[in-house]
């Protein structure tokens, strides 16, 4: 637990930098490599509330439901490292439980709301069972990327469209040309003040 005169001087620091106009990118900047990023607007409105605002992801071709959606953005200050989106079907690694899947991707924006409207080209990987069928983009010359597009964003989650890309099952091994949609819950990450 930090002493008295530690909590002090960083509740000094951040009350003089919110009156002097910082941004949060800024005042989180100092603290560290990531910024854990909140939704919002690429214009800087209210967010907007898609219709359906209970998690899923379903792609179709192959068929894939899941119920639980959550996503993440990790921002970093340091200029050399990309930023990452993660959608996911659990909000941990260690509440990863059956059927799953797991889509990230590189990105350049540092908000849900800068990347909207975006062609997004993520990794994704997805299965049933632990002892069942793989689910996988393909890269290269036989594939693509699974690409995504963030639709909307609301004030607990996001909306979006599986526009393309190609996806393969262990078995098979037939390249599928993916579609779909989701609405992951928006989760935040600490900042990692590690340097």
């Amino acid at each position: 637990m930090p002493s008295r005169f530690v909590t002090l001087l960083l509740v000094c620091m951040l009350g003089s930098a919110v009156l002097s106009g910082c941004s949060k990118e800024q005042i989180l900047g100092w603290f560290g490599k990531s910024d854990s990023t909140t939704p919002g607007t690429s214009s800087g409105g209210k967010p907007a509330k898609p219709a359906n605002q209970t998690p899923f992801f379903h792609l179709k071709n192959p068929e894939l439901k899941f119920a639980n959606c959550f996503a993440q953005l990790d921002s970093f200050n340091d200029g050399k490292r990309p930023n990452i989106l993660r959608i996911s079907s659990y909000e941990s690694p260690e509440a990863e439980t059956f059927p799953s899947f797991l889509l990230y991707a590189h990105v350049t924006g540092r908000s849900f709301g800068s990347l909207v409207d975006q062609e997004i080209e993520a990794s994704f990987y997805a299965t049933t069972g632990e002892e069942e069928t793989v689910y996988y983009h393909v890269d290269g010359e036989n594939g693509a990327k699974l690409k995504i597009k963030i639709t909307e964003v609301a004030e607990n989650g996001i909306a979006g469209q599986i526009i393309g890309g190609s996806v393969q099952d262990t078995y098979s091994r037939a390249p599928l040309t993916a579609s779909g949609n989701f609405f992951a819950r928006t989760k935040a990450t600490a900042p990692d003040i590690r340097d």
